[in-house]
């Protein structure tokens, strides 16, 4: 198993996929090798995987991140409703829903 392996940059870093540490940006670096950004940019960490996987698990990962996206909205919208109501509730304010004052009878 590859230990991930920092590369720091301004220097020259041999071939491999680089995935910036702060910013998720990923490069990937040709044989030759290549300097990744300029001195002062955060770090790269070097990712132990096949130049040719990258090129095809990004289209797929993309297409999972595309047909999930309305599953997650749905699930979020649900989830601030319910939070607001329960906000509410804490507050007895439900009451003023249903037509009471909260201080007795409904009016």
């Amino acid at each position: 198993m590859k230990i991930l392996k920092r590369a720091v940059s301004g220097i020259p870093v041999p071939k491999g996929v680089y995935i910036q540490s702060q910013t998720g940006q990923i490069r990937i670096v040709p044989r030759n090798g290549r300097i990744l950004g300029p001195i002062g940019e955060p770090d790269y960490v070097q990712i132990p995987i096949p130049r040719c996987l990258v090129s095809i698990l990004g289209p797929i990962l993309g297409g999972i991140y595309f047909l999930a996206m309305p599953f997650i909205i749905v699930g979020m919208v649900i989830c601030m409703a319910a939070a607001g109501l329960f906000r509410l509730a804490r507050r007895g304010t439900v009451s003023l829903l249903v037509g009471t004052s909260g201080r007795g009878r409904s009016h």
